[in-house]
């Protein structure tokens, strides 16, 4: 490394319902570089503070001093809750508990949308071909264990990203099947939610009604269960609902569009869509993006990109340490 090239190195991770992946990112004048990547499944640990310090250990990463993580829920820069599973802790308990100097947190969603601008053209797929407008937002959204959203802006040579909980909007029924759909879920739960569809979970309860619906197909799969059926094609009720989970999808990508003006680009993340991502071109997805009314030419023009690289949210919760660290930056200067 020449001398007069600036590093750092910083804990980061993507913590959602089900995994915890963490990473030891470093950080220089080129951009970013995975040092270390270890995943752990949230269900083998009582708590987070446990899962941190495994991998603090494991990873060798006791000469590092600070962490930026990335949560699936609501957080603050000093405090985090993971909605689907329900830890709850802070920054101050997780410095006590580790030994680290700083730790702090930002939104899952925004740590993707904050990757976006140093994705490389490997570490995505493109839906849609389109022309981005780099003075308005981009949208990032997508399905995983819940439903992820959020806003990038691009201001000056910098970006900000704006966090959401748009999973928890509502979901809007467009079809007669959706509304049949809705009704479903209604007589089990009060508020039926964008994640309550576009979600793993999602997916296996839009399995189980087009089982229940056409009384056909085997009921109680898994989302990975459901997913590799529809893949291999053995089972029909599998394709259906990878078919109408994706349909569904299109429609939600486009209303979130709108309401952001996302004219700078859709980008799709999670789990999910990469592993049905072949399963797009015969589904009504498209389609249902365009399908608009009198505002369907607004989305002519808009790309719409599908995220494949599992590192996205661990780089973007480095590069948003980087861009708020103004001591460290300050290290660049005449490198």
């Amino acid at each position: 490394m020449a001398d007069t090239e600036k590093f750092a190195d910083i804990i980061t991770a993507d913590i959602g319902g089900t995994n915890g992946r963490f990473a030891v990112i470093r950080t220089n004048n080129d951009g970013f570089s995975v040092l270390e990547n270890i995943t752990y499944s949230c269900a083998d640990f009582p708590n987070f503070a446990e899962m941190m310090k495994t991998f603090i250990k494991q990873a060798s990463a006791h000469s590092i001093n600070h962490a930026h993580l990335a949560i699936a829920g609501q957080t603050t820069h000093s405090q985090a809750q993971i909605t689907n599973i329900g830890w709850q802790f802070t920054a101050h308990e997780l410095q006590k508990a580790t030994g680290l100097e700083k730790v702090s947190f930002m939104n899952d969603f925004a740590a993707v949308a904050r990757a976006v601008p140093h994705l490389k053209p490997s570490e995505y797929k493109v839906i849609k071909s389109g022309v981005t407008d780099d003075s308005a937002p981009m949208s990032i959204m997508g399905p995983g264990t819940g439903f992820g959203v959020a806003q990038l802006l691009k201001v000056g040579t910098d970006y900000k990203v704006i966090s959401s909980e748009g999973g928890h909007a509502s979901f809007a029924p467009t079809t007669h099947l959706e509304r049949d759909l809705w009704a479903h879920l209604k007589k089990a739960t009060e508020h039926i939610c964008i994640e309550s569809v576009l979600s793993g979970r999602g997916l296996a309860r839009i399995h189980n009604f087009l089982v229940e619906y056409a009384g056909s197909g085997p009921n109680g799969l898994t989302p990975q269960e459901i997913s590799s059926a529809a893949t291999t094609g053995e089972l029909p009720s599998c394709v259906r609902a990878v078919q109408l989970f994706l349909s569904i999808l299109g429609g939600v990508a486009s209303d979130i569009a709108l309401s952001h003006g996302g004219r700078g680009g859709v980008w799709i993340a999670g789990g999910i869509v990469p592993k049905i991502y072949e399963h797009i071109g015969n589904s009504d997805f498209l389609k249902r993006f365009g399908s608009k009314g009198i505002m369907s030419s607004y989305l002519t023009n808009i790309p719409i990109h599908v995220i494949t690289d599992t590192n996205s949210a661990l780089i973007g919760a480095a590069a948003d340490w980087r861009g708020n660290q103004s001591s460290f930056m300050n290290a660049f200067e005449g490198a």
